[in-house]
């Protein structure tokens, strides 16, 4: 719900559902102001720290699947499971 939303830091602002949509318009009228250089340079960082992110958790799966495999236990337990 919203406030567990909330308390989960997923939004910036919780209004009761009669101002949903009046503040998402007025929201985007004010975002629609902005200067659209700073806009898009500012989406692209923020595209640029999802994609950075996301080449970090593969990164850190390998590193794990590479130690767990480096144990044997992996391929122990799958032999065991086709026997």
């Amino acid at each position: 719900d919203g406030e567990e939303a909330r308390r989960l830091g997923l939004l910036t602002r919780l209004v009761d559902a009669d101002e949903v949509l009046p503040t998402a318009v007025e929201q985007a009228r004010k975002l629609g102001e902005l200067p659209s250089g700073a806009v898009a340079l500012t989406k692209g960082r923020i595209r640029e720290l999802d994609e950075a992110a996301l080449v970090e958790a593969v990164e850190s799966a390998k590193r794990v699947h590479a130690a767990a495999y480096a144990t044997g236990e992996p391929q122990r337990e799958m032999a065991r499971f086709l026997a």
